[in-house]
């Protein structure tokens, strides 16, 4: 199937290649300045055609070869013979390494497409200030009605700096413009001002000019021209894009230093509804975010960019009411005299000062792109159908959709599985075909077996109880401690040590966020749970996470 889909694709692949070409020898050059007003927008007219032309052609056939590389993977998946599926996948595999495969094709394209678009972009500016010059120029100078503004007198400014920064640019020359340029004063005063705002590149590119009257629109064009150029602002915007890095501990500051830079491409006339903006995205979250995402796709009937932007807005504002509810909380129990810290079972200090509570604002429920709540289809609670934990293993959770007589692909009630309209699931964890919540590698049966005579590494499920170092320390008494090794269960010779409290009423164990972080434990998604402290009469609903930490017994 795949050698049909491949021959099939030659022809686009060998139209493609010829575009690629073509585009690259277009002279995207500005035409010469010392042509007529007429000429030069013949020119630009000219050139932006040909362009638009050529983008509608690249469009065209990387959508061909897009659906061929789908066809290709839709093929792949419904294969059931295993070494089949092997020998499809090897020869996909050959192809994504092949610069002249259809991936590395479809990705040069859309390079080529958004550069001529940019181009386009600046073709259609100047040919706008083009038309508003022959506009103004027609209308006889003593025609114009000058109004004179009332005086309203504010606080003086201090002028915004620029060192070179493309993306700069339009910030620094709307205030100049405003502050300096449209004033009554003379130009050797303006371009005085303006070389003071300069810093950098900026100056460097400015040095030799004299400081003289005539030299102040020549600089002002200059610096236009080198870095008020829409192509060059967005080009600067991507490459900000492309250097955020992945940081799954401060996620929210990735978010919103993405969602900064994606407002500054709209704000230029930038589309950002495409592919390689949403695969973007995806590369720089966590897992956990990524596993939410593709739930709220398979709900909607309708997926783009900006929904993805949404939700994430949305998510970052949550966690940012959590942590305010969380700060009220910690203040509050600041000003009690009978405070008392959280029961830690790897807990070695009482802390006077710091955060000793655990997140106890409950998390909203599921949220999908229309706003409505789904509860869980096990425990109908609201959270996701994978994070339930009231059914936690695949038994339960498949004897549960048996009691309900619910569809084993969609986990939805009517139907039975056999008569399922809905296409094949694919599991975010192992993706393999069979709904995320019913992975018989994530939510196996877990099993302990403890034996007190040999030396061993025991991997225990903990719920991660956050607490942070305070200022001041004082020693408490601890009962039923010892000090013992802990280690990270993937990494064993990453070791610690720490004092072990055995509470014989606790059903979880909990470690500080701190030790996690030592022993640089994975943590798995945000989750609820209820815990009820010693002395407290309602359980608290908290937000943590789970890991494994490994327990060394003995004296080697």
């Amino acid at each position: 199937m795949s050698d049909s889909i491949r021959k099939g694709s030659e022809l686009s692949k060998s139209r493609t290649l010829e575009l690629l070409k073509e585009a690259s020898e277009l002279d995207l050059t500005s035409p010469s300045q010392t042509l007529s007003r007429g000429e030069l927008q013949h020119q630009y007219e000219i050139k932006l055609r040909i362009v638009k032309e050529k983008i509608a052609h690249l469009e065209y056939y990387a959508g061909l070869l897009e659906t061929a590389n789908q066809n290709w993977l839709d093929n792949i998946q419904s294969l059931t013979i295993a070494t089949r599926r092997k020998e499809e996948e090897t020869k996909y595999a050959n192809m994504v390494d092949d610069p002249q495969g259809i991936l590395s094709l479809i990705t040069r394209t859309r390079e080529t497409i958004i550069t001529l678009k940019i181009h386009t972009d600046e073709y259609c500016s100047v040919l706008q200030h083009l038309k508003q010059e022959e506009v103004k120029e027609s209308f006889p100078k003593n025609s114009m009605i000058h109004t004179n503004q009332a005086e309203i007198k504010l606080p003086q400014l201090p002028l915004i700096t620029f060192s070179g920064d493309p993306k700069l640019w339009r910030q620094f020359w709307c205030s100049f413009k405003a502050a300096v340029h449209e004033q009554s004063i003379p130009d050797i005063q303006k371009l005085n001002y303006l070389i003071s705002c300069l810093k950098g590149d900026a100056l460097l590119s400015v040095r030799g000019y004299d400081i003289a009257p005539e030299n102040y629109d020549v600089i002002i064009g200059l610096l236009k021209e080198k870095y008020g150029k829409p192509f060059l602002i967005k080009k600067s915007l991507y490459n900000e894009l492309n250097t955020i890095k992945k940081n799954d501990r401060e996620w929210k500051a990735t978010i919103e230093a993405m969602e900064r830079t994606f407002r500054q491409l709209e704000a230029i006339g930038e589309n950002l509804e495409h592919s390689s903006i949403e695969i973007t995205i995806e590369n720089k979250l966590p897992a956990w975010i990524i596993d939410k995402l593709y739930q709220l796709k398979e709900d909607s009937t309708s997926w783009s960019v900006k929904d993805i932007r949404q939700y994430l807005t949305k998510l970052v504002l949550r966690n940012e009411e959590v942590a305010r509810s969380q700060a009220d909380t910690r203040e509050k129990k600041t000003n009690k005299n009978n405070v008392r810290g959280e029961t830690s079972a790897f807990a070695t200090i009482n802390q006077t000062k710091g955060d000793n509570t655990i997140k106890s604002k409950k998390v909203p429920g599921k949220i999908s792109i229309n706003g409505k709540r789904k509860p869980c289809v096990f425990c109908n609670k609201d959270h996701w159908n994978n994070e339930c934990n009231i059914y936690p293993t695949l038994k339960l959770r498949m004897e549960r959709l048996r009691e309900i007589t619910a569809c084993f692909k969609c986990l939805r009630k009517g139907h039975a599985t056999s008569d399922c309209k809905k296409g094949k699931p694919l599991c975010f964890h192992c993706k393999s075909p069979h709904n995320t919540a019913l992975c018989p590698n994530n939510y196996k049966e877990l099993t302990q077996a403890v034996d007190s005579n040999k030396e061993r590494l025991g991997s225990v499920t903990i719920a991660n109880s956050i607490t942070e170092k305070g200022n001041q320390w004082k020693k408490r008494t601890l009962l039923l401690c010892k000090e013992i090794n802990v280690t990270n269960p993937n990494r064993p010779k990453i070791q610690q040590k720490a004092l072990i409290l055995f509470d014989i009423g606790s059903q979880l164990s909990f470690i500080s966020k701190d030790l996690a972080y030592r022993l640089n434990l994975q943590e798995t998604n945000e989750m609820e749970i209820k815990i009820a402290s010693f002395g407290d009469k309602t359980p608290k609903t908290c937000i943590t996470t789970k890991t494994e930490i490994g327990v060394k017994i003995g004296n080697k």
